[in-house]
């Protein structure tokens, strides 16, 4: 199917699709993929974007309550910024716990290998 056979067939349901602007019409995906905007069907209350990922033929059809919209992306703002804010503690620990784990793989092979040693 092409991109005008799932505009027609949604809108066949939903109403016309409205034109997306062409600053909207590409936005990051969840894994730093592209997803291109072809259209757009909304009332009051509800959106729905017809995407195509970057790879593939796949397309999603994606539904936003606007009245959750705002406040999700505000969490998700506050989200990054706490990762952010947290990142060199994390990278600390994980350097710790890997030093660690260099010492307890030495002391294993000293205590393998000392009965071995003629000294």
């Amino acid at each position: 199917m092409t991109v005008d056979d799932f505009v027609d067939a949604i809108s066949a349901t939903y109403g016309p699709a409205a034109k997306t602007t062409a600053s909207a019409n590409v936005a990051p995906g969840n894994h730093g993929d592209q997803q291109e905007i072809f259209a757009q069907w909304q009332d009051s209350q509800y959106r729905f974007d017809l995407i195509r990922l970057s790879y593939g033929p796949t397309f999603r059809l994606v539904g936003f309550m606007k009245r959750l919209e705002a406040p999700a992306q505000a969490a998700t703002l506050q989200a990054k910024r706490l990762d952010d804010q947290e990142a060199p503690q994390r990278d600390a620990a994980r350097l710790a716990r890997e030093e660690d784990a260099a010492k307890t793989k030495l002391e294993k092979a000293k205590l393998v290998n000392k009965p071995k040693s003629r000294l």
